[in-house]
């Protein structure tokens, strides 16, 4: 089959991950396009052909045969969008001319080289998402590539965005005692330090200013000989602002946290605020919280706990103030384990988050209102409709017990767990590659897909 995926950024680390599990794929028969945005023998380069301008009328035709507002598709890049006031710092007009070119670039390169699927890491990048969105309006079967749901270094294959689990391996199931030997509480989560702070870490900060300044000069170069770079490459300064106010959030958000005691709640784990919720855009975890706060029974608490990855610094502190000051919101420490705080709860509320389907193994009630693949009528409490909430809420509240049979649990867990590739390598950072061996064994499953498909 001819398969195609696409370089989340332009460094050399993204391009070795997609090489590792993309050359043994090869060489199975399938012949494979990675596209990028810069020139290199293992690359199909998006920029190969002049740079031109778009008449107003051609853009708004690629938006209308595209069936999604371009100005939406720029608000899911979290690294120029900002969601509570609904601005962009990227000027509309050259956003209408970037995404006009990558979809006639995508429409042009999926018909030329008669590409039959995709496999792709979703992330909110502009590039990335029109190869998605494009692929999708032109039913090319999307292979989402996924960090493993389970706690150890793996990845999982979707379709239809994540919503279902692509199935490629038919051997015999995992012994559950596996599965649930994961899951034990430890009381509190390890702390291996914050991204988002390690800018100012003495030992990376001259590493870091010439990173920067490195910066400066390919985004200067990259747009003098590709315009569109303003759009994907944005100034210095958006990274240095996040960094500051993860620190200011560092040193103030623990005053807001709060331990865990003994009484009856609801618990719900926000997501990383740089998210870009593709599947949930209009959802503000703040209003959500606020929500579910209206909807709670007399004496009730509801716990909310921001992600440990980032230790809350990706949380606004004035968000976090204004929960706090629900009576009945708790707002606890990013490192206490979600494994007790589930197993002493009333019920875990998610959108799409991993904790949903923690949920389901520990056997606990889940309410949903996403549309991750644990998120089926079958298994969870699943509210569509806002106004259901309140009504769903009581529910739980009253029965206390999970939608699904344990043994149902079981099955659907077993499942996920055989179609989950484990790896010593991640399938995102630098410092932690996918190894040889990983890469076939991803090229192995993807093998399996693809003849699916």
């Amino acid at each position: 089959m001819n398969i195609a995926t696409i370089l989340t950024g332009s460094r050399d680390h993204d391009l070795n991950i997609k090489l590792a599990w993309t050359k043994p794929l090869s060489k199975l028969g399938h012949k494979v396009f990675i596209i990028g945005r810069t020139v290199h023998p293992d690359i199909i380069c998006m920029y190969d052909e002049p740079y031109k301008q778009y008449s107003l009328q051609t853009q708004q035709d690629m938006e209308k045969w595209l069936g999604l507002s371009f100005k939406f598709i720029s608000s899911l890049d979290y690294r120029g969008f900002n969601k509570r006031n609904c601005s962009d710092i990227k000027k509309e007009e050259d956003v209408n001319q970037y995404l006009t070119f990558l979809t006639i670039w995508f429409q042009d390169f999926y018909i030329k080289n008669k590409i039959q699927a995709i496999a792709i890491q979703m992330e909110s990048f502009p590039w990335n998402l029109m190869a998605y969105y494009v692929a999708k309006k032109m039913k090319i079967p999307v292979v989402n590539i996924v960090s493993s749901r389970f706690p150890k270094k793996g990845m999982m294959f979707g379709d239809n965005g994540f919503e279902f689990i692509s199935e490629w391996n038919n051997g015999p199931d995992p012994d559950w005692n596996t599965i649930t030997s994961f899951y034990q509480d430890k009381g509190f989560l390890s702390f291996k330090g914050v991204g988002l702070l390690s800018y100012w870490n003495p030992q990376n900060m001259l590493n870091n200013l010439s990173k920067a300044l490195h910066y400066v000069k390919t985004r200067r170069t990259m747009i003098m000989s590709h315009p569109y770079e303003k759009i994907a490459l944005l100034p210095l300064w958006t990274e240095i602002d996040r960094a500051i106010w993860a620190t200011i959030r560092g040193l103030f958000s623990r005053f807001f946290y709060k331990q865990p005691l003994k009484e009856e709640y609801f618990y719900y784990s926000l997501h990383m605020d740089l998210d870009a919720d593709i599947l949930e855009p209009f959802t503000s975890q703040v209003g959500l919280v606020q929500s579910i706060s209206r909807c709670l029974p007399i004496g009730v608490k509801l716990y909310i706990k921001p992600h440990p990855a980032h230790l809350g610094v990706d949380v606004r502190l004035s968000d976090l103030y204004h929960l706090s000051k629900l009576p009945n919101v708790r707002i606890i420490h990013p490192l206490v384990s979600p494994i007790k705080l589930m197993n002493e709860c009333i019920s875990v509320i998610t959108l799409n988050s991993t904790t949903g389907f923690e949920a389901l193994i520990l056997n606990r009630p889940l309410i949903s209102l996403g549309h991750d693949f644990y998120c089926h009528p079958i298994f969870c409490y699943l509210v569509r409709d806002w106004g259901e909430l309140p009504s769903v809420i009581s529910q739980v509240y009253k029965e206390r017990k999970p939608k699904a049979s344990e043994e149902v649990i079981k099955i659907f867990a077993k499942y996920i767990y055989k179609n989950t590739i484990f790896t010593q390598g991640a399938i995102y950072y630098a410092e932690d590659p996918l190894t040889k061996e990983d890469g076939e064994k991803v090229a192995f499953a993807l093998d399996k897909i693809l003849h699916k498909i």
